[in-house]
């Protein structure tokens, strides 16, 4: 009789340390989602503010942003009020698995090829962004007011050396 209540109680500790390192798992994921969707946010503003500030400087003047995405972003885009991507003068950025947000900078028409992130669903790369040391993508923006009203927005993908 006491074989079977030690299995019993083995058996309990397992499920039990199961359940506490899964509910542990979840919340270190959850933790690490929402510190990377806030790091895209930061990083989308700094942009934001740069091209704001470029959009009431001089024509001809060049200002350079550099920003380190986390692997959640899916791409970074402009767009007119009618939805035509490539031109117009509201910045939008698109985290995965959220709603896309943009920005309207006022004064200026902006001009910018989409920028699209991909990431590698593989096994290690997803092991990976599971403890947070997932893939960044590092770019460079050169935005350049062209004229009284038009920004070019050049971007390119940097690495870390």
């Amino acid at each position: 009789m006491e074989t079977v209540e030690i299995w019993m109680w083995t058996i309990a500790g397992l499920i039990i340390t199961s359940f506490i390192l899964a509910t542990a798992f979840s919340l270190v994921g959850k933790h690490i989602r929402s510190e990377n969707i806030l790091s895209c946010d930061r990083q989308f503003s700094k942009l934001y503010n740069t091209l704001q500030i470029s959009c009431v400087g001089g024509e001809g003047s060049s200002q350079t942003e550099n920003a380190i995405f986390p692997n959640i972003m899916e791409t970074v885009y402009v767009k007119d009020s009618h939805n035509k991507l490539g031109r117009g003068n509201l910045i939008c950025y698109k985290v995965r698995g959220e709603k896309t947000k943009c920005e309207k900078v006022e004064a200026c028409n902006l001009t910018m090829e989409p920028l699209n992130f991909h990431f590698n669903n593989g096994l290690f790369s997803s092991l990976s962004r599971l403890f947070g040391r997932g893939d960044t993508y590092n770019v460079k923006f050169v935005i350049s007011k062209i004229n009284f009203t038009d920004i070019y927005i050049n971007w390119t993908r940097t690495y870390l050396e």
